[in-house]
């Protein structure tokens, strides 16, 4: 079984979706709003490991190394934009982040219109330059250059090598203040976006999954919450213009929470030297925006059950949501680490438990054995939202036959998890992992100034990792079974499976009703399925050898 680790697990900000779960750009627009269809999402997959074949037995588990977050220098320009620099030479190259502290949940009635600017920035061109144009620059300049727009900003990302950070971030100063946003470029882009959220649909399982989860996670009665569009949809593209685009764009730069960052090879001079320049015609005057009051996102009162269906799919994407506490609120890290118990590599499905720990494990009542040869993916992070309540998610992939048993276990290790306090071992095992994930992840330039990207949208200090740690290190087994019992419960989830409604439909109503929603027809509701509590784990096909 393939695990994936989060990096920022006291954050609690995945990277790589969520979606599979988690975030980073990477080309284009955000991974996060719409990740591209075809072979960019290979990755994600996997062999299906079979119960019958040998199974390796799970590594020692991690000593925790020191790991210590570099203490970044921070300047603040004449027109109050903020910079910060990051000094790490492993390599000779400098990583730019422009951060806009306004994204998709800012789209208010023109859903989709922070996807398509941020995406118009990257290709449209700025000042005197056409989008080709610039582009070549930067690719002159030996630069990459990318845009993630996700809910909450707008990030611009250069990596250059070092000698070119000036004129690399003179580029980026043009596209922040001197976009084109063209009436021409901009249909170019809505076809192509168009066409891709189509084929998104028809053949993209995590970001099908993930969409739905918004849309459930974050359903209210009597308003559309903003987090709730995960995704914009081929109908929304199609109603923006530029016009939109230029003012949306205006009200991001108002924000002062705009901020320059650079991880590298580099010193703090030569970036406010690079910085100034590249902003000297920023005349705008910035203000403090008070972020819009957010309804919170109220938690089911029984299991909510979600099937997005794919005919002829070979494997479910499973996701099973818990809406938990905000970031800054005390019980966010022993939320954290009850997620782990859950769903990560060092928790009770991501790790092959003796002989004698699966009778323990057997209260979900599935043979542990045949569920973790089932697995080809596992993982678990909470969703990259800043205001309010944060979910966590726990995603597994699995063969479709198996969909039924890998359910069964996951809701009965969250009710396990929530009516009993963990073992130390366990608490201590998820805090290991964490320790050398971490050290393990930031060891880049990127790495380390995409995480003070998180930090600073999530309004976390540059020592939080430190902070954390030093909690953490006393945290009762028991005050992570308390936080559990209160957010960790099945009845309070939302579980959406991503599948072949065909044969896994039945073996989901034995834990619920069952909505079944076609992501092709904008995930129109095709029917829904009574609750059947002695429905078989297995399609009967599949259980008959048929």
């Amino acid at each position: 079984m393939r695990g994936s680790w989060a990096a920022g697990f006291w954050l609690g900000v995945g990277a790589g979706l969520l979606g599979g779960v988690g975030c980073g750009a990477t080309s284009e627009v955000s991974r996060r709003a719409v990740p591209p269809a075809g072979p960019a999402v290979e990755p994600l997959r996997g062999p299906v490991i079979e119960p019958t074949q040998v199974r390796e037995p799970p590594p020692p588990r991690a000593v925790s190394r020191p790991f210590r977050f570099p203490v970044p220098t921070w300047i603040e320009l004449a027109s109050g934009l903020r910079v910060a620099t990051v000094v790490q030479r492993s390599v000779p190259v400098a990583e730019v982040r422009v951060v806009i502290p306004v994204g998709m949940a800012a789209d208010e009635e023109r859903p989709g219109v922070a996807w398509l600017t941020g995406e118009l920035l990257r290709t449209g061109g700025a000042g005197a330059l056409g989008g080709s144009e610039l582009l070549a620059q930067m690719e002159v300049l030996g630069a990459t250059f990318t845009v993630e727009t996700s809910l909450d900003a707008t990030v611009l990302r250069v990596s250059a090598p070092r000698e070119q950070l000036a004129p690399a971030l003179g580029l980026l100063g043009q596209v922040v203040l001197r976009p084109r946003f063209s009436a021409g470029a901009l249909d170019v882009v809505k076809r192509r976006k168009m066409a891709e959220l189509t084929q998104l649909a028809q053949n993209d399982g995590p970001w099908a999954g993930l969409t739905t989860l918004h849309r459930e996670l974050y359903l209210l009665p009597m308003e559309r919450h903003p987090y709730s569009s995960w995704s914009p949809t081929p109908e929304e593209l199609g109603r923006i213009t530029a016009a939109d685009c230029r003012a949306f764009h205006a009200r991001q730069l108002a924000p002062a929470g705009m901020m320059v960052m650079v991880a590298g090879d580099v010193t703090p001079s030569a970036v406010r030297a690079a910085a100034e320049k590249a902003f000297q015609g920023d005349t705008r005057k910035r203000h403090l925006l008070a972020a819009p009051p957010l309804t919170d996102p109220v938690p089911p009162e029984s299991t909510k059950i979600t099937l997005v269906d794919r005919p002829g799919a070979l494997e479910s994407e499973i996701y099973l949501g818990f809406v938990g506490p905000s970031r800054g609120e005390r019980d966010w890290l022993p939320f954290s680490i009850a997620g782990q118990i859950l769903g990560g590599p060092a928790g009770r499905l991501g790790s092959s438990p003796s002989a004698g720990e699966v009778s323990a494990h057997g209260a979900s009542g599935a043979p542990e054995a045949e569920v973790q040869g089932a697995l080809v993916a596992l993982s678990a992070s909470s969703l990259a939202v800043v205001q309010g309540p944060t979910p966590l998610v726990v995603h597994a992939t699995t063969a479709t036959g198996k969909t039924g048993r890998v359910v069964q276990a996951l809701l009965g290790e969250a009710e396990r998890l929530a009516s009993a306090a963990p073992a130390v071992e366990e608490v201590e095992a998820a805090i290991g992992w964490h320790g050398a994930a971490l050290a393990v992840m930031l060891e880049t330039p990127a790495a380390l100034v995409d995480e003070l990207v998180r930090l600073r949208l999530s309004g976390l200090p540059d020592n939080h990792h430190e902070l954390a740690r030093r909690e953490s290190q006393d945290m009762p087994a028991v005050l992570v079974g308390k936080v559990a019992s209160t957010y960790v419960r099945p009845a309070h989830g939302v579980l959406v499976v991503v599948g072949d409604a065909a044969k896994v439909g039945l073996p989901l109503s034995r834990f619920g009703q069952v909505k079944v929603i076609d992501p092709t027809r904008n995930f129109e509701r095709l029917r829904t399925l009574p609750m059947k509590t002695e429905a078989p784990l297995e399609h009967p096909e599949r259980a008959s050898g048929s």
